[in-house]
């Protein structure tokens, strides 16, 4: 297990959460989530195991963040390109497609990367077909055998872009709202959305609160006291450092809120000390 500080940890470094985690797939049995959760709680890592996860499940999945999405056409773009990064035998399936659906009329060029990989550009025309570009996406992927989850990333942040964009509220609102119908017309498509700041914030801040009112909320918070030892002893363990019980009790103790990046933190300053016990003095 390596120290992370900052970035998130996927693999064998993405330490227990176990109990979240089964919440969670229970859920999406079922409904599409809305995952609330403080900063640096670990919210990003968890979406990214998830979808690590998702084939033993019984999914197929795929992660992107939006943050940067400039426009909704760009946000659509970005579904497509998470979907053949990680799955190009689907997405050439659904590129073959494309032609005789509605969103070939204003495809600019569909790029074959490599072997088996594509890529999907839009046309300047395709900004006014973007809820058109929602459905196709959500009938081609519902057309296949595996249900899918798709976890957004940053999804508050790219609907505030859009009320800067158009003050007026209207633009953002006929985004969520097409949003949530592609959620509830698909049903072979599960959605974890979240954020940095929480989606219901922001709906209820600017009274959309009703284009989300079909996500079930799930949270996520810091590690118990058990947890956190544990990932403290673990962490120790991968870096050869021998980490008394009351030197662990003293640095959860002096934490208090037990975030993963905050213990993280702490830990990387203790690899500046000489590899010898520590003890609390």
């Amino acid at each position: 297990m390596q120290c992370h500080v900052g970035s998130p940890v996927e693999g064998e470094d993405f330490f227990n959460r176990k109990k979240e985690i089964n919440a969670i797939w229970r859920a999406l049995d079922s409904d599409s989530l809305l995952l609330l959760a403080p900063r640096r709680v670990g919210k990003t890592s968890l979406m990214k195991h998830l979808v690590y996860l998702a084939p033993d499940k019984g999914y197929q999945a795929s992660y992107l963040t939006v943050e940067g999405a400039a426009d909704e056409a760009d946000f659509m773009e970005r579904l497509y390109r998470a979907v053949a990064e990680n799955h190009p035998n689907i997405m050439k399936t659904l590129v073959d497609r494309v032609a005789d659906s509605p969103l070939g009329t204003w495809v600019k060029r569909v790029k074959k990367v490599g072997a088996l990989g594509v890529s999907i550009e839009l046309t300047a025309e395709a900004k006014k077909h973007w809820p058109e570009s929602m459905t196709v996406f959500g009938e081609l992927l519902s057309g296949l055998e595996t249900p899918w989850l798709l976890a957004v990333d940053e999804l508050p942040l790219f609907i505030l872009k859009l009320l800067r964009l158009d003050d007026s509220g209207k633009r953002a609102v006929s985004f969520l709202h097409n949003l949530r119908e592609l959620r509830q017309n698909q049903p072979g498509v599960r959605w974890l959305l979240a954020g940095s700041i929480g989606l219901d914030t922001v709906t209820g801040r600017y009274n959309m609160a009703d284009t989300i009112n079909d996500l079930r909320l799930t949270t996520l918070g810091p590690f118990s006291v058990h947890s956190a030892d544990d990932f403290l002893q673990a962490l120790a363990r991968s870096y050869g450092l021998d980490l008394h019980p009351d030197v662990r009790s003293h640095i959860l103790s002096r934490l208090q809120w037990l975030l993963p990046y905050y213990i993280q933190l702490v830990f990387s300053e203790l690899l500046d000390v000489d590899n010898r016990p520590i003890r609390v003095t």
